[in-house]
């Protein structure tokens, strides 16, 4: 038998003793019930938490009815991430993306590696703020509404690129810019730097040469997601108040 596999990004407590869980897959998002999930003995209750990445088979008794996971195995529960106060924060801001605008998304095969991807470098390699930057920047393009940094928004000039302009979501250039409020030269190539790089190739040595503070470009994404998505993150508002 072939188990399908897939993350577990949401799970909550339902009734006494089980959980309602959803599921990041290859082909959608999707809410599951897991029997005895809730008990801390359970064989169910290991892969049924948030954060892991499971192999898992369902039945369901007809359309309407809610799928009920009839097996489960733990992929990756990545534990590095858990034991990181600063990753753990990271990916509740990722999850909570996630559960209110993963079902946006069509294509879903890109998302699920996606989001592998991410949270593989966040467990195995050493903390760094601009992962969890690069993956709301990159999820913007799932989304339909990716920033525009080839052309100008404008006219559709692909020379003289000066700026940023937000309300327009992409750069103007020269002859475009008048009157128009962009970001500064260097806030604009770090945008574009993190949203066009590979993550197997992002260096932090050349974001440490655009000198620019990573307060700016997450408060640049904050204002984004509400004007383009109508989405404020109330996990981000409570961390930072958390953070001081």
């Amino acid at each position: 038998m072939k188990l399908s596999e897939g993350i577990v990004i949401n799970s909550i407590k339902y009734q006494e003793t089980s959980k309602i869980i959803t599921i990041l897959t290859t082909n959608g998002i999707d809410s599951y019930y897991v029997k005895g999930g809730a008990k801390y003995k359970s064989k169910n209750f290991s892969y049924s938490n948030e954060l892991t990445k499971i192999a898992f088979d369902y039945s369901k008794k007809n359309e309407e009815s809610i799928k009920i996971l009839t097996t489960g195995t733990i992929l990756n529960n990545y534990s590095n991430i858990k034991q990181s106060f600063e990753k753990l924060n990271d990916c509740f801001i990722l999850l909570e993306v996630l559960n209110a605008l993963g079902k946006q998304i069509t294509d879903y095969n890109l998302l699920y590696n996606f989001v592998c991807e991410i949270l593989d470098l966040l467990d195995s390699t050493p903390y760094c703020p601009y992962y969890i930057v690069i993956f709301r920047l990159k999820l913007l393009y799932l989304l339909g509404v990716g920033p525009i940094f080839s052309r100008c928004v404008s006219c559709n000039s692909k020379t003289d690129l000066v700026g940023f302009a937000f309300e327009y979501g992409g750069v103007c250039c020269k002859k475009c810019v008048d009157g128009i409020e962009v970001l500064s030269k260097e806030l604009t190539e770090t945008l574009k730097y993190l949203y066009l790089c590979k993550l197997e190739n992002f260096d932090l040595e050349i974001i440490k040469k655009f000198n620019v503070d990573i307060m700016l470009i997450q408060r640049f994404l904050d204002s984004y997601y509400e004007h383009f998505l109508g989405f404020k993150s109330k996990a981000k508002n409570v961390l930072d108040a958390l953070k001081g």
